[in-house]
């Protein structure tokens, strides 16, 4: 039989339910087709299968990634352990452990996996890099492992009882298993109504649990369930006081084969095209990545801010992009969309932007585009403003170095003294307009009278006031950046774009990337207020000078009619949602919202619909998600 090559797939949806302390799984072909139906909600995979013995079912749906790929199915199983493993994997560093483990050039992802966890045990997770959620079963010990990306690139969910652990990289499956008390977690509904992002092991199930990103779960034969952290990103960055031109090569080398590594694909590489610093180079650096490839690079924008549509040309014609779709408009929330959102996820969205791509997506699977890569995680880590080195230079007592940043032909004095002198007078570390911000949400949200009167549901949404009170700029990434909604937003992305065919890919999440920036000294980070330093020189050329020297992030303003909307009456909304919704909104709150955004006066006019629609959309959700919970 024909081997498979893992490397050439896209979307890896898997499920597996195991024995817990030599407990059966029964042998139910309906259970198998509950399973492989819930991971291709919309478009059936390209190939599934199935394992199983008394003591596990193991289910995988995969598309291809490339036209040649084998026909033949079968699980991806160890022959000499006995050992098979199901995931979402992608590995980045696949040729050097090839080289580590003397096995041939051509071995599969998941099998390099395998023989990994075969030589090193538990170890091996700190030796692979890239995007993965997997589980290893051991039929012979009924021992598994499972394992997740040190992001959460990819979803893994879990649940456990006294008989069976079941695992999925969609939580769609649990409401169709009969398991012990999972349903709608209300306290996970009250923050998704306020827009606040769930912890990174919380589901929006009761007992159904999220993998921590770079930890691993280990059920052992006796039934005994261990969850550890198995990859760290580390502080590593030696103190300096004047930048060097090697730091730039070095993050310039990685950046450049991090957006080579995830352009492998037999199709075109679809690549979002904003306008900024960001997606732009991405898309630059992949369109060199393929130059003397067949395959073809296609930007994916949106031109509604007053800038994007001049910055999106600009970058077209200087980086040579053939192929660029620009949209006027977001598509507006329709129940297609909310009802294929459950579907995906098995819960409403957490984070708006795993909805707001849906054009790129159709667009995508209509040109047979399997790959799309995406900018989001710079912010966070290695594009970030790293505004916290005045902080740093002040604390190493380094005052030329300080004086030198705050003096620079970019910066802006009087902001940099402010923020210093604030610092060193140990002033509460909230942000004014955030705070106001989340106080005007709450005072204008349709919560229930419950939840209004919940201390600790209020106490939670004025908690986002509270900005980072690091004394670094590696500090304020390894506290601040990598929040539970980077995970959320990464994991609604994945799961929405597969239900296409589409698997997104973030360079800029990239772990080499992001432990090269963490070992950069921080006087390359920022000069002034010119954040995203390294960045910026790294890329210079590779852009135009005005994406790669704009000083602010903001587009410019957004007309109100660009603003997805529902394009019907309050009214009618209402009649169409399921009648539990109201057991945590309140109607009347709602009717008083939509009046408010009616008669808000100009200056006030896009804030209240912004708000509006984004209501609409977590009530509509929310309202798809029971109706989905009980049929």
């Amino acid at each position: 039989m024909a081997r498979w090559d893992i490397r050439r797939f896209g979307r890896l949806m898997f499920a597996g339910i195991i024995g817990r302390g030599g407990a059966p799984v029964p042998a139910q072909k309906a259970l198998e087709q509950t399973l492989l139906a819930r991971l291709q909600p919309r478009r059936p995979a390209d190939l599934s299968w199935t394992w199983r013995n008394q003591g596990a079912l193991l289910v995988q749906a995969l598309h291809r990634n490339l036209p040649n790929d084998p026909k033949g199915n079968r699980p991806f199983k160890c022959p000499d352990s006995g050992r098979v493993i199901i995931g979402w994997i992608r590995l980045d560093n696949g040729c050097e452990l090839r080289t580590r483990l003397n096995c041939r050039e051509d071995l599969p992802d998941a099998e390099i996996v395998l023989m990994a966890f075969g030589e090193w045990g538990d170890r091996a997770c700190a030796f692979l890099r890239g995007d993965f959620a997997f589980l290893i079963y051991d039929p012979e010990t009924r021992m598994a492992l499972c394992a997740r990306d040190p992001f959460g690139v990819r979803p893994f969910y879990w649940y456990a009882d006294q008989n069976r652990v079941v695992v999925s990289s969609t939580a769609a499956i649990f409401p169709s298993l009969d398991l012990n008390n999972v349903g709608p977690d209300d306290r996970w509904i009250g923050e998704f109504l306020i827009g606040y992002q769930a912890d990174v092991r919380r589901s929006a199930f009761t007992n159904v649990h999220r993998l921590a990103p770079g930890h691993m779960l280990s059920l052992n034969g006796d039934g005994e369930i261990r969850e550890t952290r198995s990859q760290r990103f580390e502080d590593n960055a030696p103190f300096s006081k004047r930048p060097s031109k090697e730091a730039v090569d070095r993050y310039r080398a990685e950046f450049t084969n991090a957006v080579a590594m995830r352009c492998r694909s037999a199709y075109d590489i679809g690549s979002e095209n904003s306008g900024g610093l960001d997606s732009s180079t991405i898309t630059a650096s992949a369109i060199s990545a393929l130059s003397k490839s067949e395959r073809e690079v296609c930007g994916f924008g949106f031109a509604i801010a007053e800038h994007e549509k001049r910055l999106i040309d600009e970058n077209t014609r200087h980086c040579g992009l053939q192929h660029s779709i620009v949209y006027d408009a977001m598509a507006d929330h329709t129940d297609e969309l909310s009802r294929l959102t459950i579907e995906c996820l098995g819960y409403p969205s957490e984070h708006a932007n795993a909805q707001m791509h849906w054009d790129f997506y159709r667009e995508c699977e209509r040109r047979e585009i399997r790959t799309l890569l995406s900018g989001f995680g710079g912010d966070e880590i290695v594009t970030s403003q790293a505004f916290r080195l005045n902080r740093e230079l002040w604390s190493k007592r380094a005052f030329i170095p300080l004086l030198r940043n705050i003096s620079s032909p970019r910066a802006d004095i009087l902001p940099q003294l402010r923020e210093l002198t604030r610092w060193l007078r140990g002033s509460e570390p909230i942000a004014p307009q955030l705070q106001r911000l989340f106080e005007w949400r709450w005072s204008h949200s349709v919560l229930a009278r419950h939840w209004r009167e919940d201390a600790a549901l209020r106490e939670l949404n004025e908690s986002r006031a509270h900005s980072d009170v690091s004394d670094t700029v590696n500090g304020q990434i390894l506290n601040y950046g990598m929040r539970p909604y980077v995970q959320s937003r990464l994991e609604g992305c994945s799961l929405i774009a597969q239900a296409f065919g589409v698997e997104y890919r973030w360079p800029l999440l990239d772990q080499q990337l992001v432990q090269t920036y963490l070992d950069t000294p921080s006087i390359e980070k920022s000069t002034g207020l010119t954040g995203r330093w390294l960045h910026r020189r790294a890329t210079k050329g590779l852009v135009p000078d005005s994406i790669n020297q704009q000083r602010s992030k903001s587009m410019g303003s957004v007309p109100l009619q660009a603003i997805p909307s529902y394009g019907r009456s309050l009214g009618a909304f209402m009649e169409k949602l399921n009648p539990a919704t109201f057991d945590h909104v309140d109607r009347t709150r709602l009717v008083n919202l939509e009046r408010a955004r009616s008669s808000a006066p100009q200056n006030q006019e896009r804030r209240f619909t912004r708000f509006y629609i984004d209501t609409l959309n977590r009530v509509a959700q929310l309202s798809h998600w029971l109706d989905f919970n009980q049929n």
